[in-house]
């Protein structure tokens, strides 16, 4: 029985190293994806909210036809540090209470 239980303690040992190296394998996946799936992350947001606020479209599409000519990635930067500053108010804004 001390021969069978031994036993049991060494492959228990061997199968929890094995483990901490797995775990250590998919830290490092997992690392090395997180700056794309950061990305589809913001994109999935953005697409939500366009979705629920279709006139924010609108404004988009209204501002890319009147500066066609001067360039619409000059403006990228403001319309995004806009939209940072609209979804701080938000957040920071009190919910109402529903019917």
């Amino acid at each position: 029985m001390s021969a069978e239980l031994a036993a049991l303690v060494r492959r228990r040992r061997v199968l929890v190293a094995r483990a901490a190296v797995q775990r250590a394998e998919l830290a490092a996946l997992a690392e090395r994806w997180r700056g794309p799936i950061a990305v589809a992350d913001v994109a999935y947001r953005a697409g939500r909210t366009m979705r629920r606020h279709p006139a924010l479209i609108a404004v988009a599409v209204a501002l890319l036809v009147q500066m066609r000519g001067r360039g619409p990635l000059l403006w990228s930067g403001r319309l995004f540090t806009l939209w940072e500053l609209y979804r701080a108010f938000r957040e920071q804004r009190p919910r109402r209470a529903g019917p």
